[in-house]
């Protein structure tokens, strides 16, 4: 639970929370190839994907991304891809998808920057701003955030808990 996390989970919540958003229950050509695709070049280039999940999991969790990914919407599957690209685990912190750097399709994040000290997840910066500087994230479109994080915890590569507390926005 960390500030990638945390931010991360700002994102992906409006991600996910808005199925409105780049293509509701549309399905998205070749998707499910796509999955498999990544799995493969995963597996085939990663210097030692399985230390730290089982082949048989990993694999398990492609195909079942595969399955469902004809009635995903864009969001949903960019969730289940981020997913499969982390589930190296520690020590794969440069393994992972991550959708604000480079990615063309565009995405929409709070403008707040967040660190999870000791007493909690605070506002730590924002753009255009400082009203919101200093204040404690309890919630996010009313999920508490220590579930907000739990949800979010599957999606972020990292090499350690430590480097979940970098900040990477």
């Amino acid at each position: 639970m960390r500030t990638a996390l945390a931010a991360l989970a700002l994102g992906v919540l409006a991600l996910t929370g808005s199925s409105s958003a780049q293509g509701s229950a549309s399905a998205i050509p070749g998707a499910a190839k796509d999955v498999r695709t990544l799995g493969a070049e995963l597996e085939s280039l990663h210097p030692n994907l399985f230390r730290n999940v089982s082949r048989k999991r990993f694999r398990s969790e492609v195909a079942a991304l595969a399955r469902r990914a004809p009635s995903l919407d864009a969001n949903q599957l960019l969730v289940g891809l981020m997913r499969i690209a982390a589930l190296p685990g520690d020590r794969n912190g440069h393994t992972g998808l991550f959708p604000l750097h480079g990615h063309k399709r565009e995405l929409h994040l709070y403008p707040l920057r967040l660190y999870d000290f000791v007493d909690g997840v605070h506002v730590v910066d924002e753009v255009g701003g400082t009203s919101l500087t200093g204040l404690k994230l309890v919630a996010v479109a009313g999920v508490p955030i220590e579930q907000v994080l739990a949800r979010v915890r599957p999606l972020v590569p990292h090499d350690n808990e430590s480097s979940m507390r970098a900040p990477r926005l």
